[in-house]
């Protein structure tokens, strides 16, 4: 009712915006597979956080109105391999993207925004060296959301530099606490926006 004080973090705003400035590292390629709402909103803040377009291939046969310089595929390159691989497709394309993805070797991390597949399920599928998986809320299409990681305590710094352009990056050390926060933080938000 009127008069109440606001609900406020008790972190400071340096601390907020301390995992903004993690470094995107220079080198090293990322393909991104899906630049709709969530991936497209990935791909902007790594552009504005000054990654060189040159790194990042968008795969999706419905892109548009990309970066310059970012190169596009309809679907997955049929050889090759980067370094980096962000899922951002629905998950039930999972299949369909790991049959495409077999037998590729070298993949250094991958991170994945994929509500309800598990880490164990992942790195089972791609043979990635570190595994992160990620959820992101409805306010990190604009910059000011927070995203929830669990994964590979040897990659945090570079996951969470790939998540910070989303908004603030938090992480937690239970997998099973990812059904809470897909409720809460993932699900919950959108459903009710919509």
């Amino acid at each position: 009712v009127g008069g109440q004080e606001p609900l406020r973090s008790d972190r400071g705003s340096a601390d907020r915006d301390a995992g903004r400035s993690l470094t995107l590292g220079a080198s090293g390629s990322i393909w991104l597979l899906g630049a709709g709402n969530m991936g497209g909103a990935m791909l902007r803040g790594w552009i504005a956080q000054g990654m060189e377009p040159a790194r990042i291939t968008v795969i999706d046969p419905f892109a548009k109105n990309l970066p310059a310089g970012v190169r596009v595929e309809a679907a997955l390159p049929a050889t090759g391999c980067p370094d980096t691989l962000v899922l951002a497709v629905k998950p039930q394309q999972l299949d369909e993207v790991r049959t495409a993805f077999a037998g590729r070797g070298g993949l250094h991390l991958l991170l994945s925004v994929l509500a309800g597949v598990e880490t164990a399920t992942l790195a089972a599928a791609f043979g990635a060296a570190h595994v992160v998986r990620a959820m992101p809320n409805l306010p990190a299409s604009i910059g000011q959301g927070v995203t929830v990681l669990f994964g590979d305590a040897a990659v945090r710094d570079e996951a969470a530099a790939l998540m910070a352009s989303l908004g603030l990056v938090e992480w937690i050390e239970d997998e099973a606490q990812f059904h809470a926060v897909t409720a809460l933080a993932g699900s919950g938000p959108a459903f009710v926006y919509r």
